[in-house]
């Protein structure tokens, strides 16, 4: 059912909140005590009876709140309470989730996750502490449900109410029986007003709602509220009626003694009994084919059959375990400069790193006036350090202080960084410069810090090869070795 489905209705978040709350105010009596009511009943249920129940429960008065909840809690938790607290929200259920762990209970689990994907995403979007958090799933939160597939072999249960504007390919209404009228225990007020004395005396006057007011001046009130209940029973029954695309199974007990018709049940009975006195040009259905007196059931149509869809993936499958880690198990910050935090260099330009630093400061270039930009990027991502900005600034300035290489980084070519080139075999080549313009296109491969080699200029010839087939202009190809301040033209 769509209640069932509620986080909120789940023990195992409902302990979770409960918990927060604990933390919030330890000295909530009455919280402590669902806590204790929660854990021990639902989430434990194998470890404690009724009755042990009752005597923690009635303990609670007479113990120290502290070795109360030393009985009731993982000692764990206990001792790390002031620690957990200073957690991010998500980070702090996921510890409270290891620490009772919650994640064991299998048939809570999709509660479980679902509802860590809800603090996750709250998480990003409102300020991550328990107070915030606890206002917003006390005002919103609580009525997030749980997604589940519509193709899952289950069958859904809904009100009438609920139903409205929906459609089922099947329904089954099992008690189609409410009563017509207003329910003679419930107490129904009519505000009314008269002019009769001594009542006109009053605005309105408050009278209950009984068939004894037939018999009174508020006459003409009754009757219009018990047509209002008897339209609006009946606007029940054609919603209840009219959900189904294909088969629609009705049940509704027989009452042979009843004197009137007090429910749709005995209604619809009346309906079908008293079918040949009914006006057969007014109708509809003709109710004496479809009815059987015998067997007391209406059927009208053919039954269709469900037909069976085969899938590749299935609509559902079973969550068997939830793997909750500690957050210093989980993340591992990976520095691409020993100093970024320190801020003393050790080995800034070592030639295992020297190259990819570089490597990645010239795909991030495309003329002169990026330099600074690419250089900003590196230092945000922690590969060099800001101290040395002006130095790597320099060093570029200066290799680019060539009629040549200043060409190459001018705006006047269509000018691909890194840009990857599929092969008919399916792999790829991605030559680290290629500039163009009408009349050719130039390949450019940057080394730093190597010596001149043989397959340094098999890999630009491949390069050329491979552009060739692909544009019908002439095509160049370079090896510039930067520190070593020199360009070899790779012939095809």
């Amino acid at each position: 059912s769509n209640d069932s489905l509620f986080l909120a209705n789940s023990s195992l978040v409902k302990f979770i909140v409960a918990i927060l709350e604990y933390i919030l105010d330890p000295m909530d009596e009455i919280n402590l005590s669902f806590i204790a009511y929660e854990y021990k009943r639902y989430l434990q249920t194998d470890q404690l009876l009724n009755t042990d129940l009752h005597e923690l429960l009635r303990n609670h008065k007479n113990d120290d709140n502290e070795d109360w909840l030393k009985n009731l809690f993982p000692t764990e938790f206990i001792e790390s309470i002031d620690q957990i607290k200073q957690l991010p929200i998500y980070e702090l259920i996921d510890r409270i989730t290891r620490l009772f762990r919650l994640n064991e209970i299998k048939s809570e689990l999709p509660f479980l996750k679902s509802f860590l994907d809800i603090v996750l995403d709250f998480s990003k979007k409102s300020a991550s502490d328990i107070h915030t958090f606890i206002n917003w799933w006390n005002e919103d939160g609580q009525k997030k449900t749980l997604s589940i597939s519509e193709n899952q072999n289950a069958i859904r249960i809904l009100t009438v109410h609920s139903s409205k504007g929906l459609e089922f390919k099947n329904v089954i209404i099992p008690f189609c029986n409410w009563n017509i009228d207003h329910k003679s225990f419930q107490t129904n007020i009519l505000w009314c007003n008269t002019n009769i004395e001594p009542f006109n005396q009053l605005a309105l006057v408050p009278v209950k709602y009984s068939k004894s007011l037939i018999n009174t001046v508020f006459k003409q009130d009754y009757q219009k509220e018990k047509l209002h209940a008897y339209v609006d029973n009946l606007n029940l029954l054609y919603v209840a009626l009219t959900r189904a695309k294909e088969n629609l199974f009705c049940f509704s007990p027989l009452k042979e003694s009843a004197k009137s018709t007090t429910s749709v049940g005995s209604l619809m009975y009346f309906a079908y009994k008293n079918h040949k006195n009914f006006s057969t040009n007014q109708s509809l259905i003709d109710f004496s084919e479809n009815w059987n007196e015998d067997e007391l059931s209406f059927e009208l149509g053919e039954l269709k059959q469900a037909k069976e869809i085969k899938k590749d993936l299935p609509d559902e499958f079973e969550l068997n375990q939830f793997e909750s880690y500690d957050i210093k198990n989980k993340l591992r910050l990976k520095l691409h400069d020993n100093s970024f935090f320190t801020g003393k260099e050790s080995a800034p330009f070592e030639k295992v790193n020297y190259g990819k630093v570089m490597h990645e400061i010239f795909e991030n270039i495309k003329t002169e006036k990026d330099i600074s930009h690419a250089i900003d990027k590196l230092i945000f991502s922690g590969k060099i350090s800001p101290d040395k900005k002006p130095e790597i600034k320099q060093k570029i300035e200066e290799v680019l202080d060539n009629v040549q290489i200043r060409n190459w980084f001018s705006d006047e070519w269509q000018i691909k960084n890194e840009a990857e080139v599929i092969l008919t075999n399916g792999k790829t080549a991605r030559p680290d410069r290629v500039i163009s313009n009408k009349e050719k296109t130039i390949i450019i491969d940057y080394k730093f810090g190597e010596q001149e080699e043989e397959k340094h200029h098999k890999q630009v010839k491949s390069y050329i090869e491979i552009l060739s087939k692909m544009e019908d202009k002439q095509v160049e190809g370079y090896l510039w070795y930067v520190d070593l301040n020199i360009i070899a033209a790779v012939n095809n």
